[in-house]
């Protein structure tokens, strides 16, 4: 009578190895992509949040930008679609009273009706938001905002337009209204 041994054998072994290691592979990879993603949700969430505090803090001071006058930005600042890190602040009397990055992986368009020119923060007045494309390496500002979002004492943006976030082929857009609604952000 033959005697057969028990257990496994080396190459039983390797081939569960080898079939753990490429489960491994894919699912780290979308776990990635999927963090990715969550990241990028919040991210522009928060920027539809903080677009309605703004409006929210203008209405409560009753301040207006008046330093800003519209119609002066380049065509080209707001139909390109620009990708990379943005920041966005909002300001109030020449303080920054949140900020947040945006579009680590994504893209951020911006269509507005008019846009108004950037003017030295520092000491202006009023209620408004910036967004500022940031190097994505040191994420230090290049340049000024390619965005301004002036807000008038009763708490509505002075103008209209979307702002329009996608990652993955997947649009996110924000709809300001200068009758006073923000939406979104909305797929």
């Amino acid at each position: 009578m033959a005697r057969r041994e028990r257990g496994v054998t080396l190459l039983e072994i390797m081939v569960v190895i080898s079939i753990m290691a490429i489960l491994l592979a894919i699912g780290t990879g979308q776990y990635r992509r999927m963090q990715a993603n969550n990241t990028f949700n919040n991210e522009v969430e928060r920027l539809g949040t903080e677009l309605r505090n703004a409006g929210i803090l203008a209405q409560a001071t009753g301040l207006l930008q008046p330093v800003v006058s519209p119609g002066t930005a380049r065509p080209e600042d707001l139909s390109k679609n620009r990708s990379g890190v943005f920041l966005w602040q909002t300001w109030r009397d020449g303080k920054v009273v949140a900020q947040g990055k945006l579009g680590s992986q994504g893209t951020v368009r911006l269509d507005f009706n008019t846009n108004f020119t950037y003017t030295n923060t520092k000491f202006n007045p009023g209620v408004y938001l910036t967004l500022t494309p940031l190097d994505p390496e040191t994420h230090v500002p290049l340049g000024a905002p390619v965005l301004q979002v002036v807000y008038t004492p009763s708490g509505t943006p002075l103008s209209s337009g979307r702002i329009v976030c996608s990652y993955l082929g997947r649009p996110m857009t924000i709809k300001l209204s200068s009758l006073g609604d923000i939406e979104g952000p909305n797929e």
